[in-house]
């Protein structure tokens, strides 16, 4: 009877241990796929910035000083310019033909882990120059 009762006990520690376990892995998949759906979020609007660009580009042989400039042009829509968490992208015309675009992430802060690059990349990290966030 007592190795009946000790049995059951060990059946149950290990159930709740189990349940405490499902509980706290499925809190942490279900943060980092919430995670991941903001940024994608995020890269979607850069696309729609990036496409705004290449017509912006296509009709003027350059690219704008500010993502201002082809919001108030009508290229893109009013606050098109900011990410998921409503801080503006980060843009900077390089040249003629290359510039960055960067959303702050997260955090509201460039040059941090949390940052999110366009999933099409216009001036690939190797030659880009270190962003300046005073500019």
């Amino acid at each position: 009877m007592l190795e009946k009762l000790k049995r059951i006990i060990i059946i149950k520690a290990v159930l709740i241990l189990f349940y405490v376990f499902g509980v706290v892995l499925t809190g942490y998949f279900q943060k980092q796929y919430a995670n991941e759906s903001l940024i994608w979020t995020t890269q979607s609007s850069m696309m729609g910035v990036q496409s705004a660009l290449e017509i912006y580009w296509h009709q003027h042989n350059c690219y704008p000083k500010s993502l201002a400039k082809i919001i108030n042009e009508g290229y893109l829509g009013k606050n098109s310019d900011k990410d998921f968490w409503n801080n503006d992208f980060y843009y900077l015309s390089l040249e003629k033909d290359k510039y960055i675009l960067i959303s702050a992430g997260p955090d509201g802060k460039i040059n941090t882990k949390d940052d999110i690059a366009p999933p099409v990349m216009t001036c690939p990290p190797k030659t880009s120059p270190l962003i300046d966030t005073s500019v």
